[in-house]
């Protein structure tokens, strides 16, 4: 079992959809304590996966916590989720990250969770994230730095 891994870069988009990609975030495998009464991942660890692979696009784009940007993070405005297939203990999955939009004090991305032994799709999700200063707790403009390597991930196609 894999915990907290750094994937190689991955094109996760589907045939007809825009190849530009971000990176695979993170890689788990489901844990027991992870299941339900319905015997599959409870939505609380989606979320929580959820949450570790923004931590990682943070880190990518310059604002993880040695950052030279000072206190300055993503938080997590708006989620939208649409899961495709259950999961079960033991199996082995990544989260997919694409940078979808870069806006002045935000930024869209969207997860994808896929199952490793078969290549499923297991979740989606939007995320839009808002820039904040963790000292004023307050909303401000993504660093230009930031913004610039989050635009260039949005627009770099996977070769």
């Amino acid at each position: 079992m894999k915990v907290g891994l750094t994937l190689p870069h991955y094109d996760f988009s589907l045939p007809g959809e825009d190849r530009a990609t971000f990176a695979a975030t993170a890689a788990w495998a489901v844990r027991a304590e992870e299941l339900d009464r319905l015997g599959h991942m409870n939505v609380q660890h989606y979320m929580g996966r959820i949450s570790l692979a923004g931590f990682a696009v943070m880190e990518k784009i310059g604002l993880g916590e040695r950052s030279s940007h000072g206190r300055k993070a993503l938080s997590m405005l708006r989620c939208e989720i649409d899961f495709r297939r259950e999961l079960t203990e033991g199996e082995a999955i990544r989260i997919e990250t694409r940078m979808q939009k870069v806006g002045t004090k935000s930024l869209t991305f969207g997860h994808r969770m896929i199952v490793e032994a078969d290549g499923t799709l297991a979740m989606e999700a939007t995320i839009v994230a808002v820039c904040i200063d963790l000292d004023a707790r307050k909303s401000m403009a993504l660093p230009d730095e930031v913004a610039a390597t989050a635009d260039a991930n949005h627009a770099q196609p996977n070769a």
